[in-house]
């Protein structure tokens, strides 16, 4: 008896060790490539086959650029992860990313817009699969979402996020079917 049960605290243990050993980021089955010159959000294998394509999403009413700062309106472009995803009263659902990331506090730290200590907190809050940081010039809470009740004219015609990507309330519906936390969302 005692035999049978030390081999399955013993496999549990086993178990327990490579969920906790294998890293929040490690799938990576499918991807998801924004392109802001062609307002396209695209799923894709690792192969880069194409599952799924949403065409006339939303970006940030400021353009796109290397590194969103509070307040201008920007989405910034590079590799993310999605860090969360959880519903929104205003979006329906909002798939946060990992933003600021090491990269984007790099530029950032060697612009003069944030210091030492705000860089190397950034990079370490990474580095242990924390939440981003929310209270640096870099902003927060940058993620895909839905219309939610806004107006499906004015996204057709403009973009209007604060920085974040937005598609039709029917198009995030359908991109539920791929979405999870770690999957990686390129910006460009």
């Amino acid at each position: 008896m005692f035999m049978h049960n030390f081999r399955k605290i013993r496999f549990a243990c086993l178990l327990l060790g490579l969920m906790l050993s294998t890293p929040v980021w490690a799938d990576s089955s499918h991807w998801i490539l924004v392109d802001s010159a062609s307002h396209t959000l695209t799923v894709l294998t690792t192969n880069n086959r194409v599952l799924a394509r949403f065409d006339n999403i939303s970006l940030g009413r400021g353009g796109v650029a290397p590194v969103h700062y509070r307040g201008d309106d920007t989405t910034p472009q590079g590799e993310f992860r999605i860090w969360q995803i959880r519903p929104s009263a205003q979006f329906g659902m909002f798939y946060e990313l990992d933003y600021p990331t090491p990269a984007h506090a790099k530029l950032a730290w060697q612009a003069g817009k944030i210091d030492q200590p705000t860089f190397d907190s950034i990079t370490q809050a990474n580095l242990n699969h924390q939440p981003p940081r929310r209270d640096t010039a870099l902003g927060s809470e940058i993620g895909i979402h839905g219309l939610g009740h806004g107006n499906a004219i004015i996204h057709k015609q403009y973009d209007w996020t604060s920085g974040c990507v937005a598609l039709t309330n029917s198009q995030l519906h359908h991109l539920t079917r791929w979405a999870k936390p770690g999957m990686r969302v390129v910006i460009r």
